[in-house]
Parts: structure tokens; C-alpha cells; sequence
């Protein structure tokens, strides 16, 4: 059977909801048997062929769709973790406004322990969704002269 543009819609509409009826109610709007003649054009075997091969790529790139989100999310947390750890390390210095007899000046100080000690709970948080860290680990850290566990 050679296909023109109605079966074409027709084709379309299938591989998108799978719907035969509501698929021939959009190719052919103006046609009075949907039932029928939908049953009966859906299986056409060189209809049905060409549904079917659309179907699978349309599942094809719906896996690689979610794969690429996926991916991307995997890069946004190991960028987050990348952030955490160099506060974790110290090597990150902040901002902090300091009055002086001109009025205010920033300088950079390093994180204070509540500050590295946030950071490791997120760090750990984003491990977790990430599936790095699947069980509860206990640590202790001295900053100073303060211990925290």
C-alpha cells in the first residue's frame, strides 16, 4: 500500500500514543466509520511496519534522552562535590566585611568549623544521590580546638 499524507498523520499519531481511533480521528476528521477503518488501516502490514520501526526509535531516543539527563546531573553534582571539597580542604577563602574607621572593607578568611562541617553533611548528601556512599559513615574531625562527630 503506498501511503499519502492522511496515512502518514496516521503513522505519526500512532507512534506517539499508540491510540489507533484517536490516531485516525486526526488523520481523517471528516470520515464517519473511526472503528473500522481505523482497525483496518492499523493493520496494513506496511502501516504497521512503519509504526512499529517508529515506535522502537521513539523508545531509542527516549533512552538516550534520560541517559544524556542523567549524565548531565552527574556532572552538576560532581561540580557541587568538586565546591565542597575545596572548602572541606581549606582551600577556599570567603568574603567578610570588616568595619573600619572608612566604613567597611572585605577581607578573605578561611571556613570556620560549622562551615566545613556543613560542607561535609552536603558532600555526603550528594554522594548519597549520587549511589557513592550507600551506608551511614561516622567520623570525627578536629578544627582547632573543637571536635565534632
Amino acid at each position: 500500500m503506498k501511503t499519502n499524507p492522511r496515512h502518514e498523520k496516521f503513522i505519526e499519531e500512532m507512534i506517539q500514543h499508540g491510540d489507533r481511533v484517536r490516531a485516525y480521528k486526526a488523520a481523517y476528521p471528516d470520515a464517519r466509520s473511526f472503528y473500522a477503518s481505523a482497525h483496518r488501516l492499523s493493520n496494513d502490514p506496511e502501516i504497521k511496519a512503519r509504526i512499529e520501526e517508529g515506535q522502537r526509535q521513539l523508545e531509542i531516543d527516549n533512552q538516550i534522552r534520560k541517559d544524556e539527563e542523567h549524565l548531565i546531573k552527574m556532572s552538576a553534582l560532581s561540580k557541587k562535590r568538586a565546591l565542597l571539597s575545596r572548602i572541606i580542604n581549606g582551600d577556599m577563602k570567603f568574603e567578610k566585611l570588616v568595619k573600619t574607621a572608612d566604613g567597611y572593607e572585605p577581607i578573605l578568611v578561611s571556613p570556620t568549623a560549622s562551615d566545613v562541617f556543613r560542607a561535609i553533611e552536603l558532600d555526603n548528601k550528594l554522594a548519597k544521590e549520587m549511589g557513592m556512599l550507600t551506608e551511614k559513615v561516622k567520623f570525627r574531625i578536629t578544627i582547632g580546638d573543637q571536635e565534632f562527630k
